[in-house]
């Protein structure tokens, strides 16, 4: 196998993806796939290549894989993206302009249905697109007739404390683990190979995948986590943005004590 490198030259800019690995601190998580394929990529991430739809790719003997990122939040969206957005829309516009109007206060009221009207809203988008996907992938891939493409989504949650407890067990766990989100998820199992899953907290970040054959077998077994036995570690989060100077602004979270 070898890659047409003129092709992927003109995608190499964008690297959002190892953009996570060297801004945070990147663990595994205990909710993970046992599959060695999905172990392997989950170890490199950080690797894979920087391109355009998808995202990035990687490639392991005659496998390669299409990996499309994507964020997702706790917090309600609108049209415009979500709250934590337009937090930073007024802090880039404040550092462009010098200064805004007036202060503005933003009520972030992050929950768990947020997350999941995210994802759905996520992958209806992104999976408009899994056959261009493997195609554009599939251009720069040469000499390789035997070649398999599996596409896999990266779900990045970008909330300030992405964690999901329960009362008595505050052990955070997998969001690809709760039975709504997995039937979102498995309404593109014809699309997907697998889904990989980063959230955590403004230093670390755990990182969790699955094949979504797998997810359908917890399904089937009903071995999967009831979403609502689950919240997020933090109730309540609201956001000051001064009008003048960033050391004004302040950020007020409310955690759980269970």
């Amino acid at each position: 196998m070898k890659i047409n490198n003129t092709v992927n030259s003109m995608d190499t800019s964008k690297k959002e993806i190892q953009e996570i690995f060297d801004k945070y601190n990147v663990v595994c998580s205990k909710d993970t796939s046992l599959d060695k394929n999905m172990c392997w990529l989950i170890e490199n991430l950080k690797k894979t290549i920087p391109f355009e739809r998808p995202d990035a790719y990687i490639v392991r003997g005659n496998t390669v894989f299409c990996v499309e990122h994507f964020r997702v939040s706790q917090y309600p969206h609108d049209n415009r993206g979500d709250i934590e957005k337009m937090v930073e829309g007024k802090k880039r516009e404040r550092q462009i302009k010098g200064t805004l109007k007036e202060d503005r206060k933003y009520i972030l009221d992050p929950n768990i249905t947020n997350l999941v009207n995210s994802i759905k809203v996520g992958l209806n988008v992104h999976m408009k697109n899994a056959d261009i996907y493997k195609e554009r992938v599939r251009e720069i891939i040469i000499d390789c007739d035997v070649c398999s493409y599996r596409n896999v989504v990266l779900l990045e949650d970008t909330s300030i404390q992405a964690a999901y407890v329960r009362k008595h067990d505050t052990s955070p766990r997998s969001p690809l683990l709760f039975d709504m989100i997995g039937d979102i998820i498995l309404e593109y199992k014809k699309e997907l190979w697998g889904i990989i899953y980063i959230g955590g907290n403004e230093k670390d970040k755990i990182v969790s995948g699955y094949l979504i054959d797998e997810l359908d077998d917890l399904k089937n077994m009903n071995k999967r986590l009831k979403i609502l036995e689950y919240k997020t570690m933090h109730s309540e989060e609201t956001e000051l943005v001064s009008k003048d100077n960033k050391d004004d602004d302040l950020q007020s979270i409310t955690i759980r004590l269970y």
